[in-house]
């Protein structure tokens, strides 16, 4: 019975993702290609390198701040270990539906320390991803206002926090299923087993927010996205699109965080229409739009695509992934 809603519920993620597939559709559906695929004479060798160089550092550093949380929970991870192990986890969660790249994570952390809880390996994993949705729900809210600056405060704020939650739910609603799956055959000690959970969790989140490696972390976490936001500007400079450094990301971060949205393959068709809409605000064309989608999509997916792949196929996650 439980295969059998198994794989119903990934037949359903699948098709729910064909969604994204079909706005990118429409949105193609009447574009001039010969501008779009132009974009091969913008780029040379040397800065498709600086690209892919700055993707690797971007992700390195994220792998970093993990272990750095990681560490002040006392989980010891290698540097070598802890990057092969977040580029698995990208990996994974390009191919898969659903989000088991980070639960892969947390599977791997218990395997490693049988000894701790469930919730204490999932808390680092957890803050991590949080760390990653508050930066660009932040960035995000800035670029509502900027680009929506005729909304009223019930727009710009209470709606994206109703979001936030729901979106918060459904993100990590595997992390909660593997604790209820524990303890539902119990159902006289269910509030009970969830309160502790909670409690748990809680206590693993103060105490790496207490910690002074947080600053660390954080400090890390900063820079990562510094980064990131550099190279989106490269991108915008080499494809001649005028944008200045704060709106391409804005425009980014907005993009990004709609298409965390699970009705995409990596937010293809859901990442599009917001820098068809955003660009068009700049005077900027659809075939520009789809342009820097591109050129974006090519840089991130063939680092991490190529580098997940290679870890994924040499690390632990592999082996996790047969048993989710």
């Amino acid at each position: 019975m439980t295969a059998v809603v198994t794989t119903k519920s990934k037949i359903f993620s699948w098709l729910i993702r064909l969604i994204g597939l079909a706005i990118f559709v429409v949105i193609v559906w009447r574009l001039d290609w010969s501008v779009v695929i132009d974009v091969r004479h913008r780029f040379t060798f040397g800065s498709i390198l600086i690209i892919l160089g700055a993707a690797g550092v971007h992700f390195w550093l994220k792998s970093l701040r993990w272990i750095i949380l990681s560490d002040i929970q006392n989980i010891k991870i290698k540097m070598f270990e802890g990057f092969g192990l977040c580029m698995a986890a990208i990996y994974l969660g390009l191919i898969t539906p659903g989000r088991v790249g980070e639960i892969s994570k947390i599977y791997f952390l218990k395997h490693r320390t049988p000894t701790i809880s469930w919730a204490k390996a999932s808390a680092n994993v957890i803050f991590d991803r949080l760390l990653d949705l508050f930066m660009l729900l932040g960035i995000s809210t800035i670029g509502l206002w900027y680009y929506f600056s005729n909304w009223h405060f019930v727009e710009l704020v209470v709606v994206p926090l109703i979001g936030l939650i729901i979106f918060l739910g459904y993100y990590f609603r595997h992390v909660w299923f593997n604790f209820l799956v524990n303890v539902l055959p119990v159902k006289k000690t269910l509030i009970a087993q969830i309160k502790q959970t909670s409690h748990e969790l809680l206590s693993e989140f103060r105490l790496l927010v207490k910690s002074p490696k947080f600053i660390l972390a954080l400090g890390v976490h900063l820079i990562s996205f510094a980064i990131f936001y550099s190279m989106i500007y490269y991108l915008n400079i080499k494809l001649n699109l005028g944008l200045d450094f704060a709106a391409s990301s804005l425009i980014i971060s907005m993009a990004m965080l709609i298409s965390m949205i699970p009705i995409s393959f990596a937010g293809i068709g859901s990442r599009d229409v917001v820098l068809v809409s955003l660009f068009s605000v700049h005077h900027l064309s659809t075939e520009q739009a789809i342009q820097f989608s591109g050129v974006y999509l090519f840089s991130f997916i063939l680092f991490s695509g190529v580098v997940g792949f290679l870890a994924y196929n040499l690390s632990f996650v592999n082996k996790i992934n047969k048993n989710l």
